[in-house]
């Protein structure tokens, strides 16, 4: 059988390196598409409503609250993503709808690395 996706998430704290960001993407969609007719892409979330973020926002001490506040201020929208928002990214990148889409990048982060 012929074609597919393969879609790739990174942690947090790569996602912010670009060049780390773009190693497997890239030259595995083009190795992939080319060979097998995989299509091959990378998912990089930010900041997500999780169980852990949500217990730091949570825990009344100073040093959570900074913490939460500097993480807010970070994000251009204003809020953390929810597990949905990568859900359905990782979702298009896998369905048909994504049919022309290899080597991407999809970068889920509220606008950080935007900016």
């Amino acid at each position: 059988m012929r074609g597919g996706a393969l879609c790739k998430r990174s942690c947090d704290n790569v996602h912010r390196n670009s060049d780390c960001r773009k190693a497997l993407p890239r030259p595995t969609g083009r190795q992939l598409s080319t060979a097998h007719g995989i299509r091959g892409n990378s998912v990089h979330p930010g900041s997500i409503e999780t169980g852990s973020a949500t217990s730091v926002r949570r825990d009344e001490s100073d040093v959570a609250r900074a913490c939460n506040a500097r993480t807010l201020a970070a994000i251009p929208l204003g809020a953390r993503g929810e597990p949905r928002d990568v859900a359905h990214g990782v979702l298009f990148l896998a369905s048909d709808e994504s049919k022309y889409v290899t080597g991407a990048e999809l970068v889920l982060d509220g606008g950080c690395t935007a900016v």
